[in-house]
């Protein structure tokens, strides 16, 4: 081959290079530009579903989880990011919820009421609430059952005297 043979067939390259160069990005921006659209989606319906919790929870729960004072003892960190917000209340999805609040949500019940739980059978925590801001104040974890109740329990930590958490059942969802 010829040195002018060999340049256009360096150059034939190149520009087979590039062509492939720039649809693989075209490639990546139409994937990106999918999976965003999808996690859009994937948000929103999140967001529909927590609201349609929350209105089955009712205002008055709403207005207790919001005016909660918080209580003395060590101050949190920040909770993580809330999918929402309603009626001064943040709404967190299962995998933003802190392990140390399941953990005390947990180690609170008693033993009658694991019993009862391991009966009922817990099929998954659905959200949780929180009061918004930098404070010690309690979760809101609501829990959907086998047998189709949900039950929003409250789990709190600290307070005059108290050194474990104090964990209460709010309410029942039908």
């Amino acid at each position: 081959m010829t040195d002018h043979a060999l340049s256009i067939w360096s150059l034939g390259l190149t520009v087979l290079g590039v062509l492939l160069t720039f649809g693989a990005i075209g490639v990546s921006v139409a994937i990106y530009r999918r999976q965003s659209s999808e996690a859009t989606g994937q948000h929103n319906e999140t967001r529909n579903m927590f609201k349609e919790y929350v209105d089955k929870l009712g205002p008055g729960a709403m207005r207790q989880i919001a005016n909660d004072p918080g209580v003395d003892g060590p101050e949190e960190a920040p909770a993580p990011r809330a999918i929402d917000r309603r009626d001064g209340v943040d709404m967190f999805q299962p995998s933003d919820i802190p392990l140390r609040v399941i953990a005390d949500l947990l180690a609170g019940w008693s033993e009658e009421q694991r019993r009862r739980e391991r009966e009922t059978g817990i099929s998954n925590i659905v959200m949780a609430l929180r009061k918004p801001g930098k404070g010690n104040y309690a979760w809101h974890v609501l829990i959907s059952y086998s047998d189709g109740q949900q039950r929003l329990w409250k789990v709190a930590r600290g307070g005059a005297g108290v050194t474990g958490p104090t964990v209460t059942e709010v309410s029942a969802v039908t």
